[in-house]
């Protein structure tokens, strides 16, 4: 980050002083202008957008001993710094621990906010996948319940986050300010 901004300022004293607005033709000094105008803390602007390209897993396997009757407890989160739309999944499934009956649920989650659909999870691994707008320090996971009188505990596995990077440009969205 240092080595960029370090980078523009030395472009900008060799070349002197702006003599023409910035633009794809237009002088050293101008592009090196126009660089240092879109980068805000050091960073160029960047969004993402969901793809199967994988950046984050966390594919070790954990039970959680989840809360009854909805009331939703998190299990799995990863926080993200950049702005865009991510792809998240996971495989999960429910342990009936308690009298038959238990059924195990789980919900994707924004900043302590359901942002999914409740799904009704199987007794063996599925895999679920959705896609998340988000904002640079917004918090995603998933979170898990139970809606019966028994106990149940919920396993996860393969909690994984895919995207490519774009230019923000394309899509009018700004780096996020920290």
């Amino acid at each position: 980050m240092i080595k960029v901004l370090s980078l523009v300022n030395e472009a900008l004293i060799r070349v002197g002083k702006k003599t023409d607005p910035a633009s794809a033709t237009g002088s050293l000094h101008a592009k090196a202008g126009y660089l240092s105008d879109k980068m805000t803390y050091g960073y160029i602007p960047k969004n993402a957008i969901a793809s199967g390209n994988q950046k984050y897993a966390l594919d070790t396997e954990t039970q959680y001993k989840v809360s009854a009757l909805a009331t939703f407890t998190k299990m799995r989160t990863a926080k993200v710094f950049f702005n865009g739309v991510v792809r998240i999944a996971y495989d999960a499934m429910y342990v009936d621990i308690g009298a038959s009956g238990a059924r195990g649920y789980v919900k994707t989650y924004k900043n302590d906010t359901v942002v999914g659909t409740e799904i009704s999870i199987a007794a063996s691994y599925t895999t679920y996948t959705q896609d998340i707008a988000v904002n640079c320090g917004d918090e995603i996971g998933v979170w898990g319940a139970y809606h019966s009188e028994s106990d149940c505990d919920i396993k996860i596995r393969n909690f994984r986050i895919s995207f490519d990077f774009v230019d923000s440009e394309s899509y009018g969205v700004y780096v996020c300010n920290p």
